[in-house]
Formats: C-alpha cells, sequence, structure tokens
C-alpha cells in the first residue's frame, strides 16, 4: 500500500507536477490541471479515508501521479552473469551486422534511384523531342497536301 500523505505533501506534489493550486474563501483548494483541464476541488482531511478520496480524485481524468515517480521503488534486477553478458554481446553483434546490412541495401536503392532518374530525365528529353518531329512532320505533311491539291 502506497504512503498516505498530508495537506502539504499532496499541495507540494501538485505543484511539482505543474498543477496550479488556489485556496478558496472556504478553505477548500482547486486544483488546475496542466493544459487548463477541468479543476479538482478538495479539502483538506484529518481522516485518512478523506486524503484517499482526495487522491483519487485528483487520479481521476487528470495527469495526477500518486505515490510520486521518484518515491516508487525501483524494482531490483538481478545481477547478469557470465551466461547472459555473452548473450546480451552476441544480440548486439546481430544487431550490428543487421544494421550494416540494411544501411548497404539502402544505399544500393539510392544509388538504383539516382540512375532512375538520371534514365527517367533523358526518357522525358527523348519523349519532347519525339513530339516536336511528330509537330514538324504534321506541318511538313500539312503544307505539302495543300500544294498538291
Amino acid at each position: 500500500m502506497s504512503h498516505i500523505p498530508n495537506h502539504r505533501e499532496l499541495v507540494a506534489e501538485l505543484v511539482r507536477q505543474h498543477w496550479v493550486v488556489v485556496e478558496t474563501k472556504r478553505g477548500h483548494y482547486r486544483a488546475i490541471p496542466p493544459g487548463n483541464a477541468d479543476p479538482v476541488v478538495f479539502c483538506e482531511s484529518a481522516d485518512p479515508r478523506g486524503m484517499k478520496n482526495n487522491l483519487a480524485q485528483l487520479r481521476r481524468g487528470n495527469a495526477f501521479e500518486w505515490p510520486p515517480p521518484k518515491q516508487r521503488k525501483a524494482k531490483q534486477k538481478a545481477p547478469l552473469g557470465p551466461a547472459d553478458l555473452d548473450k546480451l554481446y552476441g544480440n548486439l553483434k546481430e544487431s550490428r551486422v543487421a544494421l550494416t546490412e540494411a544501411q548497404q541495401g539502402y544505399d544500393q536503392a539510392e544509388r538504383v534511384h539516382a540512375q532512375t532518374a538520371e534514365r527517367l530525365a533523358q526518357a522525358q528529353e527523348d519523349l519532347d523531342a519525339a513530339k516536336r518531329l511528330v509537330a514538324e512532320s504534321k506541318v511538313e505533311f500539312d503544307e505539302a497536301f495543300e500544294v498538291s491539291r
């Protein structure tokens, strides 16, 4: 079970998590979450159930985290043995080989793309030249046809 904060700890954590906390005229507190979402109103309570309810209300639909991230217990990892290290090193080597192969494949595709772009530009020039030739030939044909009439 997590630690139930007192009122000061709760307000300090809200401020640390970038909430705006304002005391109302009636002694309640209005907590406005980051991003100006709907505010949460709560009161100071000596009753642990009241503080639990405040926490639940702050967490509900908002970005409030309790216990604070810095106070969460980190999971203890078991020390790695030589076999584990060898396995990790083997995975690292395989990953490096895969990365090198992927980079080579990318470089090859880039070269092919550049060559294809050059061929496409040349084909476009040839097409434009053929269109000009057809247009010129049509004009010559039309002129010759008119003369032959």
